[in-house]
This record gives structure tokens, C-alpha cells and sequence, in this order.
């Protein structure tokens, strides 16, 4: 039977665009890896290697989502060792990103940027799974692309680890609009609240949100309305460095 007679619209669509492509550019989409092995279309490797390009949308219908291959990017893995090529090569998988990325709408393009120190030949890499998930999500999310991490954050999760994934950005916007209320008699308790969930974040390496940019913005916030300028100055040079590498892809 013809695999043709397996297509979509749409995966007869994608494969106009490919052939279209350089034939350069055609063997370099088609050897990207394929999680579904199924009939090697177009569709399938896009489904596996596609980035989610947010807020761009066709028409006022914005429950369709568009993705995008990147010649490079497409080829930055997750982290930890649990999968092999064929050859023998592991192939890194991991929770704990180093690049994230940002797409241009004005030229059409993708930036990755570094969210941690980046050593002379280490491998770039960047999370399949958003950090707000628990486990037993990034479980479900990886094994759609056929693995299951084995990084130490998956290897150490606990149920007051999946806990903190999936609360700290309601504390941090809840301390958010502690912030924007006035007159506001800041307590030593409020600053305690937010140490601890610093410590805690740090512990669990979420450490390079953009949420934790904004906690220790709050943090420097509440130092200030203590007196403490010392530590209000440190804080807010530390959020604003985070917060800066993710904002300043954006236009």
C-alpha cells in the first residue's frame, strides 16, 4: 500500500514546502531525527523537532499554534544519558537547560541565548518540558518523543520538588501583587516567605526562569522597605541580570 494514501492535507502541504527547499536544505530536514518512525514524512519529523512559535497566528482563531525547524536549533537536545544513536553516541537529555530561545516576528528568525555559564565545547541543550511540570507530566511529555529522562532533577524528584514546580509562579505572582499594594507595611515574615522560596527554586535548579528574576526583584523590593540598601542593590542587579536575558529577544 502506498504511504501516500496515509496523508493528511496537511502533511501533503508539508511536503510541497520540503521540495521546494534547496536540496541541501531538504537532506538536512530529512535527517533530523524521528520519533514516530512511521512512514519518514515530513509531518512526523516536525511533529518531533518543531518549535512552538508563540503569538503568531493567521486570522483571530488563535487555538492554532504554529511551529518552527531550525537548521541548527532543531538540533539541540534535551540533556541527561539515557538514549543511544544508532552508532553508539549517547544522546543527551535533561530538565536543566542552557539556551532558551526567542522568536523574531520582525525578521522572521529564532535567537538562542545562554541561561547559565557555558563551557568551550560543552553541548548546547534546552528543555522539551516547561518547569511548572511535575515529574509524572515530563515523563508524559518526553515519552512522546520516545525517552524518559534520567537527569538528577527527574532522578531526585520528590513530591514536595512537584510541588514547588507547580506553585512557584503563583507565589511569585502572589508576592507580585503584594508589591503593587499601597500603603503597604512590609513584615519580616513576607521577607522569610521569599527567601525560603529562593533557597528552594536554587535547590531544584530554577534558578534560570524568568519567574526567579522576578523573585529576587521582589526580594530587593522588600529589603528597601526594611532599610537594608545593601542587600536591596545585590537583589535587584541579580533579578535584572535574569530578567534581562530573557527580555531583551524581545520586541
Amino acid at each position: 500500500m502506498s504511504s501516500k494514501l496515509n496523508l493528511s492535507g496537511l502533511e501533503y502541504l508539508l511536503e510541497d514546502a520540503i521540495a521546494r527547499l534547496p536540496l541541501k536544505s531538504q537532506t538536512d530536514f530529512k535527517a533530523l531525527y524521528n520519533t514516530y518512525m512511521r512512514y519518514g514524512h515530513p509531518l512526523e519529523i516536525t511533529m518531533t523537532n518543531g518549535f512552538p512559535i508563540p503569538n503568531l497566528y493567521d486570522s483571530s482563531d488563535k487555538g492554532t499554534t504554529y511551529a518552527a525547524i531550525y537548521k541548527v536549533g532543531s538540533r539541540i537536545n534535551h540533556r541527561s544519558v539515557s538514549l543511544s544513536h544508532q552508532d553508539g553516541t549517547d544522546i543527551p537529555l535533561s530538565c536543566i537547560p542552557n539556551v532558551h530561545y526567542n522568536f523574531n516576528p520582525k525578521s522572521f528568525s529564532v535567537q538562542f541565548f545562554a541561561l547559565r555559564d557555558i563551557k568551550t565545547g560543552e553541548q548546547l541543550f534546552h528543555s522539551y518540558c516547561r518547569a511548572n511540570k511535575s515529574l509524572e507530566e515530563r515523563k508524559a511529555k518526553l515519552a512522546l518523543h520516545g525517552f524518559e529522562c534520567e537527569c538528577r532533577v527527574c532522578a531526585n524528584a520528590t513530591p514536595e520538588s512537584d510541588q514547588l514546580r507547580k506553585n512557584f509562579e503563583t507565589q511569585i505572582t502572589n508576592f507580585k501583587t503584594l508589591a503593587l499594594k499601597q500603603p503597604l507595611d512590609v513584615k519580616q515574615d513576607i521577607l522569610e516567605q521569599a527567601l525560603k522560596l529562593e533557597k528552594d527554586m536554587v535547590k531544584e535548579e530554577l534558578d534560570v526562569t524568568l519567574d526567579f528574576g522576578f523573585l529576587l526583584i521582589f526580594i530587593g523590593w522588600v529589603y528597601a522597605k526594611l532599610g537594608n540598601m545593601g542587600e536591596c542593590k545585590r537583589y535587584r542587579l541579580l533579578g535584572s541580570e535574569i530578567q534581562n536575558c530573557y527580555l531583551k529577544y524581545q520586541e
